[in-house]
């Protein structure tokens, strides 16, 4: 049987990767690839992501 911090953990992972398709979708739409400034754009949004995932108490993800 799960427990309430275990199954926060697991929906705050859910949520997360709600906000990483949303963000996967506004990078192959708005800020493509090859561009520097759209791929520094990106950098700095990964870099953000990981931060929260950090603040939030998540594992690191290995796929970005």
């Amino acid at each position: 049987m799960s427990t309430a911090p275990e199954i926060m953990h697991r929906d705050m992972e859910r949520h997360v990767q709600e906000v990483w398709e949303a963000l996967e979708g506004f990078r192959d739409d708005c800020i493509p690839e090859g561009d520097d400034a759209h791929d520094r754009q990106w950098a700095d949004i990964c870099e953000s992501m990981a931060i929260i995932r950090e603040e939030l108490g998540l594992k690191d993800e290995v796929n970005l």
